[in-house]
């Protein structure tokens, strides 16, 4: 068995005839599936990643076997894991844009003057787009139709979060009361 290493996270093992009948291989039935050839390759890496000073700790190691001549070479690639972000909910709040200020401050008011109540409601401006984001699953009929008439619903998954991520902040918390009270 012979061990090269081709780079910071790649190395290349070797083995003759006689090394994979030492080691009860058969390149025709190798699987990783099988359980037995299993522990035989994994040891195989592990020693051999000793040998070569590769360290496979907390990183995604793909193990890959093939034939050159009449050798059996298994290329082991040892990469850092990626991390994964996910949201912490599913749906971060329903957003409405609306085109220009007088659209957004018209909408602002018909839902102050109807009297609904929205405390978890934010407001936010990007590049002259105005933006009300309501953290609610949903919205009751009415509403949806006052929202309707001055602006769009984006129906992306993540648009309320992109929102507050970009956009400038204009009002907290209740911003349909906030603000609606400096219009009536």
């Amino acid at each position: 068995m012979t061990v090269d290493k081709l780079g910071d996270n790649k190395l290349l093992i070797k083995l003759d005839e006689s090394d994979m009948e030492n080691f009860e291989l058969d390149f025709g039935k190798m699987s990783f599936k099988n359980e037995d050839n299993q522990k035989v390759i994994i040891g195989l890496m592990r020693l051999a990643c000793c040998r070569a000073g590769l360290d496979t700790n907390g990183k995604n190691v793909k193990i890959e076997a093939f034939l050159l001549g009449d050798e059996c070479c298994i290329l082991v690639t040892a990469n850092p894991k990626k991390r994964k972000y996910r949201l912490k909910k599913s749906d971060s709040g329903l957003c409405w844009k609306m085109a220009n200020a007088s659209d957004f401050l018209n909408a602002v008011e018909a839902l102050y003057r109807s009297n609904i109540c929205c405390r978890k409601s934010s407001a936010y401006e990007m590049s002259g787009i105005y933006y009300l984001v309501f953290d609610y699953f949903s919205l009751p009929k009415h509403m949806i139709r006052v929202l309707s008439e001055y602006g769009e619903r984006q129906k992306s998954r993540n648009a309320a979060a992109r929102v507050r991520e970009n956009a400038n902040l204009l009002c907290h918390a209740d911003a349909v009361a906030v603000i609606g009270k400096f219009l009536v």
